[in-house]
């Protein structure tokens, strides 16, 4: 993986390409999620970025079913 595109959830660095998972807060880029339609809900992440980004802040994933995967960023992600 040579990750170049920040996740829209968490804010790292840990994208590489479309419909990669985030393995901080396990969001999946989806560009009509976070280019044209932010509260979309109906997508790959099953929450809609908004909520996603509040989830990020309370418990570290972008949906409570992912809390014990997700892991912290490494200095690289900054």
């Amino acid at each position: 993986m040579n990750p170049n595109l920040t996740c829209a959830c968490c804010g790292y660095k840990t994208i590489g390409r479309e419909f990669e998972i985030c393995y901080v807060c396990w969001w999946q880029k989806d560009s009509y999620q976070e280019e044209v339609n932010p509260d979309d809900d109906d997508g790959p992440n099953y929450v809609s970025l908004k909520v996603a980004r509040e989830n990020y802040k309370q418990f570290r994933a972008c949906d409570r079913k992912f809390e014990k995967l997700a892991k912290s960023p490494a200095t690289y992600d900054m």
